[in-house]
């Protein structure tokens, strides 16, 4: 397993939100073991007609071959609007 870091923005800030979102992970065996929330910023640019967006950081590990249903996954969802997953040095 892999460390990466998964940067994402999200429409809302609920728990909702963010069970989905580590349900994603969680099927897939990730483990979450650092988060940290940024909170609500202004969008550079329209983003699927959003404005502003609620900003997190968290640090995963998960198999490389897991990586790709993940994403998958996360384009498809409504609430995460952009999602930035890097692998750690």
């Amino acid at each position: 397993m892999n460390t990466y870091e998964f940067t994402f923005i999200t429409t809302t800030d609920n728990k909702t939100t963010m069970s989905a979102v580590e349900k994603i992970l969680s099927d897939n065996q990730a483990d979450v073991t650092a988060r940290d929330t940024w909170g609500k910023r202004t969008l550079a640019y329209p983003i699927k007609k959003q404005t502003e967006g609620f900003y997190h950081l968290w640090t995963v590990q998960i198999s490389p071959k897991s990586i790709l249903d993940v994403r998958r996954k996360l384009e498809h969802s409504e609430d995460v609007i952009r999602y930035l997953l890097l692998k750690r040095a």
